[in-house]
């Protein structure tokens, strides 16, 4: 950043502001939001969750609810709770070696062109409503840089902290950025602060994460996504991927809100591969639209999408596994696969394979299944011993594990089915 010594804080703070608004014109978004289209997606019409009726308003932490750090280790690690950051951890190794975990906000005043040449760049800032406005409006999120040639061998944690007291919107926008020959693995964590003596507020939350992988480089991320109860969130997750790239994405979407989840990620590149992996629960009368897109815009890349869900309640599952293949991409493989398992018969589950094929030169496959649980299997682990929510839980872990597995930490793999059996168990 380019300031003089000696230039005063009404100066500096001035300085940031008109830096800012350069690489991020905020009231440009807003404005073209108002005659912005909503996002479409295959059967779900997600206007009428009016996800721009956005509040505002400043977040104290109270005592009761603030993070326990005791069992934290000497690892990157990042804690937001709402709006606020309440940890920034980093060891000196990382530091030596050139590596970024901090904030947006702070990104935006300390690093103003890595932010320029990547910000919203893995997203089309015009793309739709919600964007634009999380665009004019967030208000949190993380900033991660690996520098070429960087191996980080600890994974990075970042974990977003919701709280159910409190009434204000959470409009999040995270930027990472894995520069040539480097590998790393980040665990993006939004987590609930439970209180049996206070109701959620109906409110609405926004969460873009954007992230590029450089030439020869490897991004392993897991996103684990339980979010409170009463809201209605809209999630946005972008790749890109360079040549001889590799992003494998694991998201575990085990919100209790109404949720539209949405990725997708771009080959830009010869060789380039991406894996998205998706383990969804829904339960009581949530809804969720899940909705997976992978481009394969250059030739020999790889493209695979794997989704499995469980319903149970009046809950809403929709799947929709989106492969496209342009017309340059020659050679290039698009496979999917999405498969619900119904633990009821009064919810709903849609598994929609789609393929866009621009090319003959290719390989490309989809498969998708829905089905009720198996009741020999209930009745053979009831017999057993297992009461009727055991037994399900069991089942649905069975299900799952194919994609559990892809969570190559232990701790965090633990957590996620901790997760699965209390909403199973709902």
């Amino acid at each position: 950043m380019n300031y003089t010594e000696d230039i005063n804080y009404e100066q500096r703070v001035e300085f940031l502001m008109q830096q800012e608004n350069a690489i991020l014109p905020r009231q440009q978004f807003l404005e073209k939001s108002l005659h912005a289209l909503w996002p479409v997606y295959e059967r779900a019409n997600i206007e009428r969750w009016q996800l721009d009726d956005y509040r505002f308003a400043n977040y104290c932490l109270d005592e009761g609810h603030v993070y326990n750090f005791e069992d934290e280790q000497d690892h990157a690690l990042l804690v937001q709770q709402e709006t606020m950051t309440i940890i920034e951890q980093m060891p000196m190794a990382l530091i030596n070696q050139g590596v970024i975990v901090t904030t947006m906000q702070e990104a935006l005043m300390t690093y103003p062109q890595l932010i320029a040449k990547y910000f919203n760049k893995a997203i089309d800032k015009n793309e739709n409503k919600l964007t634009l406005l999380n665009n004019a409006l967030f208000n949190n999120g993380v900033f991660i840089y690996i520098p070429q040639n960087c191996v980080v061998a600890v994974p990075i944690e970042c974990v977003f902290l919701q709280d159910n007291t409190f009434m204000g919107s959470n409009i999040s926008h995270s930027l990472v950025i894995v520069e040539e020959g480097s590998q790393c693995t980040i665990q993006m964590e939004t987590k609930s602060l439970y209180d049996d003596n206070y109701n959620a507020w109906d409110k609405r939350d926004s969460f873009i994460e954007e992230v590029f992988v450089g030439a020869g480089a490897q991004l392993n991320i897991t996103s684990t996504d339980q979010r409170i109860k009463n809201r209605y969130t809209f999630v946005s997750r972008c790749g890109i991927v360079q040549r001889d790239g590799i992003l494998n994405w694991t998201v575990a979407a085990l919100d209790e809100t109404n949720t539209c989840n949405d990725t997708k990620i771009i080959l830009t590149e010869q060789n380039a591969q991406a894996n998205v992996h998706i383990a969804a629960v829904s339960t009581n009368k949530q809804t969720q639209v899940i909705d997976t897109k992978v481009i394969n815009q250059a030739s020999h890349t790889t493209g695979y999408i794997k989704q499995y869900g469980l319903v149970k309640d009046r809950s809403i599952l929709t799947f929709n596994g989106i492969g496209h293949i342009l017309a340059g991409a020659n050679q290039a493989l698009a496979r999917q696969e999405s498969r619900i398992l119904m633990a009821t018969d009064r919810g709903r589950g849609d598994a929609n394979p789609i393929l866009y094929i621009d090319n003959d030169d290719v390989i490309a496959s989809h498969a998708a299944s829905i089905g009720q649980l198996d009741e020999e299997q209930l009745f053979y682990l009831m017999s057993r011993g297992l009461s009727k929510i055991e037994a399900e839980k069991l089942v649905a872990r069975g299900f799952l594990a194919p994609l559990l597995n892809e969570i190559k930490n232990q701790q965090l793999r633990t957590y996620v089915l901790e997760q699965i059996n209390r909403k199973m168990a709902l």
